[in-house]
């Protein structure tokens, strides 16, 4: 997880919610909290979210602007997940070993 001394507006960070990790950018900044827009979210879709939660975390994406986007890699294999024609926002990359709670994961 990240302090929020570490986040100013632009960051690109990975937010957790539901199951997976989700690509977003630092859009205020009000410590604890900052806020964050999901990228290819809408904005009615941003969130406040305390900057030392484990929710929050820098990208690990490829690019951190968001072009190096691939698919969350599970430690398990898992039966095929039927998806969705259009989600609401993009998935952010993860590396192998992250836990849901636990943020993690290595830079590659």
């Amino acid at each position: 997880w990240m302090l929020t001394a570490e986040l100013q507006k632009g960051s690109a960070v990975e937010v957790f919610s539901g199951e997976d990790w989700w690509e977003a950018e630092v859009v205020k900044v009000r410590p604890p909290q900052v806020k964050v827009h999901y990228v290819g979210g809408a904005d009615d879709e941003d969130e406040w979210i305390d900057g030392n939660s484990n929710r929050i975390r820098a990208s690990q994406a490829a690019d951190s602007k968001g072009g190096g986007l691939r698919k969350r890699v599970r430690e398990q294999a898992a039966e095929p997940v039927p998806v969705p024609a259009t989600v609401p926002f993009r998935k952010a990359s993860v590396g192998v070993g992250a836990a849901a709670g636990g943020g993690g994961g290595s830079k590659a």
